[in-house]
Parts: C-alpha cells; structure tokens; sequence
C-alpha cells in the first residue's frame, strides 16, 4: 500500500527502529527515505557489532517489494520463484549502492521485534484475553512491538500510545521474544 509520508512519522518509525532491543524489523511500507534511513540503521550496527548486516538488523519487506529499493515483483511468474518486473535490476538498486539486505518474503509480510502491521492483515483483539494469551496472539506474528494505522483501543498484554496522528503503537509488556523468523525457536 502506497502512503504519503510525513516526516513525523518516518522520524518515528526510524527513532523506534534505532532502539537496540529491536533486532528485526517487518515493514510494508514503500517510502523511499524510511527505507534509506533503515539501512543506514542495519549497516551503522553491522559495522558497531562486527556482525553481516542482516544478523545485526534483520530488514523484511512486502511480497511485492519496494519501489526504488529492491526489485518489484508482479506475482509468481511459476511455482519455483518470483520475478522482478524489471528484468535489468541488478546493480541498480539501494541495497547494491549502499550495501546492507532486506528479506522479500515469498507471501505476505514476515514476523519481527517491531512489526509494522498492513492493514490488510486481519487482527484479533480476543485472542488476547484467552487464559495463557501473548501480545503477538492478535496477530499470528510474533512481534514486540506493533505499529498500526489504526486505534484498537487498550489491549491486554500491551501499552499504547499515539505514535503520530493516525498511528498508534502496542508495546508488549511482556519479556522481548527473539521474533526474527529466521532463528531457530522464533516461530514457536
């Protein structure tokens, strides 16, 4: 989903992405300079923690890619893989110019310490008042954090607040899961 960006928002999105408990981050979101300044995030601490880029600060996109940032993707051309649109992309694209990777999922959108939730995906407020629930329940992916473009009101596991108009933010109050989808135990 294409959205005008304001700066209060990408500042926030990127001040909250800066925290050094966050060590993944799933985001749908097209914006050209949130982009830039995520990367400039995952290779700052690449280089701080002598780590590749993606183990420092786990990046994952949309299915249908990014505009400007990586190939943009039409669907599966097969079973067997996803193309780019555009066939003469390598080289070309910000990750090739200013290093650092963002993980295109296959479908849909990835689980993350700060999940940045579409507002396709469907959510489930109950979930969280069932006897033994989790924070990340009202979504089906694991998350800490979770940014939405909307208000669901208070919710059981978390704290709100309005992180700029027309976004509101769930923080866990439960200890931090490791939500990065590709360490081993994430996804139990």
């Amino acid at each position: 989903m294409k959205h005008t960006f304001k700066s209060e928002l990408r500042d926030a999105i990127l001040g909250l992405a800066s925290r050094p408990d966050i060590h993944s981050i799933s985001c749908h979101l097209v914006d050209f300079g949130l982009w830039q300044g995520l990367f400039k995030e995952q290779l700052a601490r690449s280089e701080r923690l002598g780590l590749v880029p993606q183990e420092a600060l786990c990046l994952m996109g949309p299915d249908s890619g990014i505009p400007g940032v990586t190939g943009v993707y039409n669907g599966l051309e097969d079973d067997d893989c996803q193309q780019p649109v555009l066939p003469d992309y390598e080289g070309n694209l910000a990750p090739d110019c200013w290093g650092g990777e963002v993980h295109i999922p296959y479908e849909g959108i990835c689980a993350g310490d700060f999940f940045i939730c579409p507002n396709w995906l469907r959510l489930s407020p109950r979930n969280l008042s069932k006897p033994g629930s989790k924070f990340h329940w009202i979504s089906n992916k694991r998350c800490n954090l979770l940014l939405l473009e909307r208000d669901l009101g208070d919710l059981p596991h978390s704290v709100r607040s309005q992180l700029v108009e027309g976004w509101w933010l769930y923080e866990t109050t439960s200890p931090f899961l490791d939500c990065n989808p590709f360490h081993d135990g994430a996804n139990d």
